[in-house]
């Protein structure tokens, strides 16, 4: 590889480490927001637990349901941020090993 080549590398794994420092600071905010989540969820789940048990399957209990289970898989927002984290640095480790 020539050098100009491996310049270019040089400033692609630039770009990508500014990208990273964003993603991990995206991160953090996912982090607090699945805290915020999870409580929502929990104070829906006692909510749901307080209604009569022979209404829990009506129209209260099901949107409660259905609500915690939404909640729920919002709760995957750190994952996916990670999973982003994850390929950036795997990009610039293949970038480095193409550089030489």
């Amino acid at each position: 590889m020539n050098n100009e080549r491996r310049q270019e590398i040089t400033k692609v794994i630039s770009s990508l480490e500014e990208l990273a420092k964003t993603v991990e600071a995206m991160q953090n905010i996912a982090e607090n927001l699945t805290e915020d989540i999870e409580n929502i969820r929990t104070a829906e789940e006692d909510c749901f637990e307080n209604i009569p048990e022979g209404l829990q399957g009506g129209d209260k209990g099901e949107a409660a349901q259905a609500a915690i289970e939404a909640l729920g898989q919002s709760l995957e927002l750190p994952e996916a941020v990670a999973t982003l984290m994850e390929a950036i640095n795997d990009t610039i480790s293949s970038l480095e090993e193409a550089k030489g």
